[in-house]
């Protein structure tokens, strides 16, 4: 019994480490937020290129009082990053004129996505900031 239990805890500590964004992924987020002007105006579709693979994706709609909306791009999933203490994350504000073409909706949304999905869906909108 005492080996299962070691071996569960072994499994669970290394599910929850690879999770995390390693050092080089830290130090990509790290220059991006340096140098945020290298990135404004970009797509989405290219901007995901220069970030490590995202594995969550918050949007915060920045509805009626401008055209933009808010993305967060974590490197966890959804229920990990609300947990986490120390989130790693990148956010950036996108021209979202075009949303309205994609049923979204005018409230906060959450979705687990990988890169490839995040491009295929939001893609064409374009990074308008790079937020601190």
């Amino acid at each position: 019994m005492k080996s299962i239990l070691l071996i569960f805890s072994l499994l669970s500590s290394l599910f929850l480490s690879s999770q995390e964004l390693d050092h080089d992924g830290k130090k990509q987020i790290e220059k991006i937020k340096g140098s945020p002007k290298t990135y404004e105006g970009l797509s989405v579709s290219k901007f995901l290129d220069s970030i490590p693979d995202i594995k969550m994706l918050r949007i915060i709609p920045n509805f009626p009082l401008s055209s933009s909306s808010t993305f967060i791009f974590g490197f966890t999933d959804n229920k990990t990053f609300s947990k986490a203490e120390k989130k790693d994350r990148i956010t950036i504000v996108v021209n979202a004129s075009n949303l309205n073409n994609k049923n979204f909706p005018s409230y906060l949304f959450k979705e687990d996505i990988d890169k490839y999905d995040a491009k295929r869906k939001y893609g064409d909108l374009k990074v308008v900031q790079i937020n601190q």
